[in-house]
């Protein structure tokens, strides 16, 4: 049996996020509380068990070798702020949205998964 964790590969809807996010995980590692999952968060890693785009933060294309059905996608905005295009939806293998007009195969509706930054300042 395989220990090593699954590779998780994040995008982010915010120039340097990974800096602020890292600090979200287990003595700011980038693994999972339970080891499963390690975060590479706007991190150039091109192969990856999962993938997952967080937000409105992809301009240009981006690639990560995973499957279709491994692709994820974060919605952060209510469709007042930003409407996500049918045709970009339409690429992931899961999508996650507090946006109930949004459509797809495999959609799971909730609040907008956005992070806070308590404690957090840029320096």
């Amino acid at each position: 049996m395989n220990n090593m964790p699954f590779k998780v590969k994040l995008i982010s809807y915010r120039s340097n996020f990974g800096k602020i996010l890292h600090r979200q995980s287990k003595s700011s590692t980038n693994l999972s509380n339970d080891g499963r999952y390690e975060f590479f968060i706007d991190d150039d890693v091109n192969d990856a068990d999962f993938f997952v785009i967080h937000g409105k933060g992809v301009r240009e294309p981006v690639s990560c070798h995973v499957a279709q059905e491994n692709t994820l996608l974060l919605t952060t905005e209510p469709n007042t702020i930003f409407e996500y295009p049918q045709n970009y939806i339409k690429q992931f293998g899961v999508v996650h949205s507090s946006q109930i007009q949004t459509k797809h195969k495999n959609i799971i509706y909730g609040p907008a998964l956005i992070p806070w930054f308590v404690g957090y300042t840029e320096k």
